[in-house]
C-alpha cells in the first residue's frame, strides 16, 4: 500500500523587521513609525511578531519609483 502525501502551496517569503529595513534602505525605527502612522508597507503581525511579505515589499517600490523625465 502506498500513501500519497500532498502539501499546499509553498507559502510566501517574510522577512522580519531589520531584514526589510536593509532591503528597502531605511532604519527600523522608519518602519515603526510607519507602521503607527497607519502607512507604509502593509506587515502582517503574527504573536506580536513584525512580517513583511517579501512581494509587498517589491510591489511598494514598483509603486514608488520615479522615473525621471527630461523636457
Amino acid at each position: 500500500m502506498t500513501t500519497t502525501t500532498t502539501t499546499a502551496a509553498v507559502a510566501p517569503e517574510y522577512l522580519d523587521e531589520k531584514q526589510t529595513a536593509a532591503k528597502i534602505g531605511v532604519k527600523e525605527t522608519s518602519l515603526r513609525g510607519d507602521r503607527h502612522r497607519g502607512v507604509g508597507l502593509p506587515y502582517v503581525k503574527i504573536a506580536h511578531r513584525i512580517r513583511y511579505r517579501v512581494a509587498d515589499i517589491e510591489a511598494y517600490l514598483a509603486a514608488n519609483t520615479v522615473v525621471p523625465q527630461r523636457d
